[in-house]
């Protein structure tokens, strides 16, 4: 098998790199002072809330799907005694209607996101989800574990891989995968593998072309940017609160722990290709620049489930409270997204009348598809598969 590599800075210098952009970015929250909605706030939340069809609980039944265990009250520490990652602190969530200071649509999916804990997808097929930002895919391979997405930080992927192992047979990581070149992608690599053991070849790294430069590019040479950027995008340094922090939309917040990057021993570098890792087969399809200049979405026909890493399929989920991802607490921007090989622009959000076309593999595959797993929040199950892609 070829390896391919792109880096050429030392890998201690990008994890120096990496810390130093990250140790902005993963501050812990500064006490301020909060205020009440103005009038203006209020207004814009009344009109949203009379536009959502507040009523459809399906959101949360979807959510609850396949859960082996909740997270519950559940806190990850670092060295030192720090606190890294816990859900404590959203207690005023309960409340089912949402305040004068928070958009109706985020109280929903704050909700929603509070679900959390290890998810069976499909047999062979995990998922840990509400334990960082991120969500981490775990598929059982014929000799060990194939882990899609370790998470932000090693110590929430660690913990992450001791719930799934409360549960299933303990066994080696055989593989990792990163689904783009975004920092909560691939933060937490050692955390469930060891740079010893990539070396050695016990473990395969996989992610899509351009994966290193990009993620050099982003978060260590414009990393303190990138961390300012982070801070103001998901509310980092404000207190958990309804006049606070309450949600990323995506997730629920970013842990405060140790990034890590292993670099890649394979790249996906054509439009679309099958690889076997571990005993199973793996179809690939490149969508740079849907959400990342390096992004790859992955089909795994064995289980039918397509697995997207990010916001490839924002622009053809459908328009429901539960699909408050990438508008995080600022409300719902527009943007474009570029799609595969085919570069088929896509508007998002859309009006009902827009049309959008998913990805040509979505296209190529989309009646077989019985369940998605996203990197960030919960799934699409069957009863939406069948509205997404067809029968």
């Amino acid at each position: 098998m070829t390896t391919k590599r792109t880096m050429k800075l030392p890998p201690r210098m990008i994890v120096c790199l990496l810390a130093l952009a990250a140790s902005s970015t993963f501050a812990e929250p500064q006490p301020a002072a909060p205020k009440d909605a103005t009038e203006a706030t209020r207004a814009v939340n009344r009109a949203a809330l009379a536009d959502l069809p507040m009523s459809d609980k399906q959101s949360f039944e979807d959510a609850r799907r396949g859960l082996v265990e909740a997270l519950g009250d559940q806190v990850v520490m670092g060295d030192g005694g720090r606190r890294v990652w816990s859900l404590q602190g959203y207690e005023f969530l309960a409340k089912e209607e949402a305040p004068d200071t928070v958009n109706p649509g985020l109280w929903r999916q704050a909700r929603v996101n509070m679900v959390s804990g290890l998810f069976k997808v499909t047999d062979r097929l995990y998922q840990v989800r509400g334990l960082d930002l991120s969500n981490m895919t775990i598929i059982e391979g014929d000799r060990g574990l194939i882990v899609i997405d370790p998470l932000v930080t090693a110590e929430t992927a660690k913990a992450a891989l001791e719930l799934y192992f409360r549960h299933r047979p303990r066994k080696p990581v055989t593989a990792l995968i990163y689904s783009h070149s975004h920092g909560d992608h691939f933060g937490g690599a050692r955390g469930v593998v060891s740079g010893e053991d990539v070396a050695a070849g016990a473990v395969r790294v996989i992610a899509p072309a351009g994966f290193m430069e990009e993620a050099i590019g982003e978060n260590a040479i414009a990393g303190i940017a990138m961390a300012r950027h982070t801070q103001y995008q998901f509310g980092t340094q404000v207190p958990r609160g309804e006049r606070g922090q309450v949600d990323a939309g995506l997730g629920k917040a970013l842990s405060f722990g140790t990034t890590t990057l292993i670099a890649p021993t394979e790249l996906i570098d054509k439009p679309v290709e099958t690889r076997r890792v571990d005993g199973v087969d793996i179809v690939f399809e490149l969508t740079p620049g849907a959400e990342a200049p390096a992004e790859m979405i992955m089909y795994y026909p064995q289980f039918r489930v397509l697995n997207i890493g990010r916001d490839t399929d924002d622009c053809f989920r459908d328009d429901s409270p539960h699909d408050h991802r990438n508008s995080h607490k600022t409300g719902t921007l527009p943007f474009e997204l570029n799609l595969s090989a085919a570069r088929r622009r896509l508007k998002c959000p859309r009006s009902p009348g827009d049309a959008v076309r998913p990805p040509p593999g979505i296209v190529r595959i989309g009646g077989k598809i019985r369940g998605d797993c996203f990197e960030h929040d919960l799934g699409v199950f069957p009863h939406l598969c069948r509205t997404l892609y067809g029968d």
